[in-house]
Order: C-alpha cells, then structure tokens, then sequence
C-alpha cells in the first residue's frame, strides 16, 4: 500500500536541489550529525530495508548508480507500485532531514515519504530528472519510531535512488503548534542549515521556540534564525 498524504506544509518543506548548488546547504544541515540510516547507498543490497507492493519491481542495481558500485532501482514492465522504506526506532522529538540523490527516468509519480512519525505524513514528490539531483524532504517527529523511505507508482520508465540520508536538524522535544500557526517557511530554513534560538540565545528545536507561544503568535512571539555560517 502506498502512503502519503500531499499536505501544504509537506510540500513546502521540500526542497529540490540540482547537483551543482547542493554542497553549501547540504553541509549546514548535516554537518556532525550521523545519517540514522543502515545501508543508505543499497551496497548490502537491500538489506535494512523493506519493500511493500508490487513484486520484483524494487531491487538493487548497477545500472545507475551515484556512488558506489550499487543504488535502489524501482521499475518492471506493466503497472507497479512500491514503497522502499525503512523504519527508525529510539529517536528523539525534533525535526530531521530526509535526502536522498535520485534519477527519475520517465516514471509517473514518485516521492520521498515519512510516515508513523507520530505526526502527519509527509511527503514529497520527485521531479522527473535524466540527472542525478539531491532532494530534501524536512521530517517533524514527535513519537520514538519513524518510518522513512521513497515509494513509485507507474507502468513506465525506471526510478534510481542512491545516498539516503536521515539527520536531525535540531536538537530539543518537538511539539505541535496551535492550528493556524504557519511554520512552513521555518522548517524549510532549517532543512537548509539555519539554526533557531530562543530569545535567551538558547539553540533549540523550532517547534520548541515557537509552541509555548502559540496562542499569541505573531503579537508577542519572536525566534532568531541564523544561517550555517
């Protein structure tokens, strides 16, 4: 079964990144923080990860990779639909950052996911792209297990994907905001590097900063944002 859920704040959190601009954003969010993901470049084959859906129509392959000798192909002749995910047990509330490189070569609809993370589904759809290109999905988790992955639906053309990653962004608990409190522009900031603070000075999650002043936001709530130096 294939799960998503394409909500504003899903999309919006999502960032497409082509190859040549990737390296600044990418090393600001990620830098010192250890990809939570086994086997994120598929060279164990498949092994840490699950695929659910249509048989043998996701599997490791040499074709194309982008790094390394193997990556994830999704892909068959006739109708398919799968979803190569992982579960991640033991995590802390916060916000992290879903990436991964892919290459979609003429497949319908694909997208990176994020589900079972004690929020919202999240989702984000993939661009068709004879180029490997890097893309960013930001996760809110607010429960102990997440399970992350990218998923395809078509009767035609290949799906590659290579170099996951799962980091936290921030540390501190999570937490929901009221209803209304629009934090999409903040957690697309922080999946490209950009650090919160309360207005102590303290480095903390976003939603942290933002949720014990939530019924008064914009009158008297403020963050500071500071870009990955």
């Amino acid at each position: 079964m294939r799960i998503r859920k394409r909500t504003a704040i899903a999309i919006a959190a999502g960032l497409v990144l082509p190859a040549a601009t990737l390296a600044s954003a990418s090393a600001g969010a990620n830098a010192g923080d250890p990809n939570l993901l086994a086997n994120p470049g598929f060279e164990s084959g498949l092994t840490g990860w699950s695929n659910i859906g249509t048989n043998n129509s996701a599997y490791s392959q040499s074709t194309s990779t982008h790094s390394g000798q193997t990556a994830l192909g999704h892909g068959k002749k006739g109708q398919w639909s799968v979803n190569t995910v992982q579960t991640l047990t033991g995590l802390s509330k916060g916000t992290y950052t879903l990436s991964a490189w892919i290459k979609n070569d003429g497949v319908t609809s694909a997208g990176l996911q994020a589900y079972s993370c004690g929020d919202s589904s999240q989702s984000l759809d993939l661009p068709k792209s004879a180029q490997w290109t890097r893309v960013t999905l930001s996760v809110s988790v607010l429960s102990p297990s997440c399970t992350v992955g990218i998923w395809s639906n078509s009767q035609q053309g290949r799906l590659y994907a290579d170099d996951f990653s799962f980091t936290r962004v921030t540390p501190g608990s999570g937490g929901a905001m009221a209803v209304g409190g629009d934090i999409t522009y903040r957690r697309l900031n922080a999946a490209a590097g950009a650090q919160y603070a309360d207005s102590a000075g303290n480095k903390k999650d976003v939603l942290d900063v933002l949720a014990p002043r939530a019924s008064t936001w914009p009158a008297s709530a403020s963050t500071t944002s500071r870009a990955p130096s």
